[in-house]
């Protein structure tokens, strides 16, 4: 809970008073979080744990040693979905257990949205784009890092 709330801006304790949680340390699936409004975040302020799943991590770049493209070739940069990767906000799933589209909240790394797959990245491993590739080598591999796939409240009642 101390790293969603790190994530909009708040305290676990506010974050605790907002939503009647007793022990914060015993979230689960499906249980539906208020959070103070805050700005920095695409992501509705109401959301559902949908599912809770532990994977791998890895890093990545959009440049040749992650995707074989350079800049300047028509696809560099451009993810499986269609969209520009974006530090700090695209990852790479097996849409198969994390669709493309699907927001998730990694346990240290904050929220992400899937938005790529790679030929490595099969079952319970994520890639996480970053733009520097030193950082992406440095980054190595987190082994069974809780991830949270997150439904917005409002499309989940719709």
């Amino acid at each position: 809970m101390y790293e969603i709330a790190q994530v909009f801006g708040t305290s676990t304790k506010e974050l605790s008073s907002l939503n009647g949680i007793q022990n914060p340390n015993l979230l689960s699936v499906g249980q539906e979080l208020q959070v103070p409004n805050v700005a920095n975040e695409e992501i509705a302020t109401d959301f559902t744990i949908k599912q809770v799943l532990n994977a791998d991590l890895t890093a990545y770049t959009a440049g040749p040693e992650s995707t074989g493209k350079a800049p300047g070739h028509p696809a560099y940069g451009i993810t499986a979905s269609g969209k520009y990767v974006k530090d700090q906000h695209t990852i790479a799933t097996d849409p198969s257990v994390i669709p493309l589209g699907t927001k998730v909240y990694i346990e240290g790394i904050g929220i992400r949205t899937a938005e790529d797959t790679g030929g490595a990245i099969i079952g319970n491993r994520i890639d996480v784009y970053m733009n520097d590739l030193s950082a992406a080598i440095q980054f190595g591999v987190k082994r069974n890092i809780k991830v949270y796939i997150l439904e917005d409240s409002k499309a989940a009642s719709a």
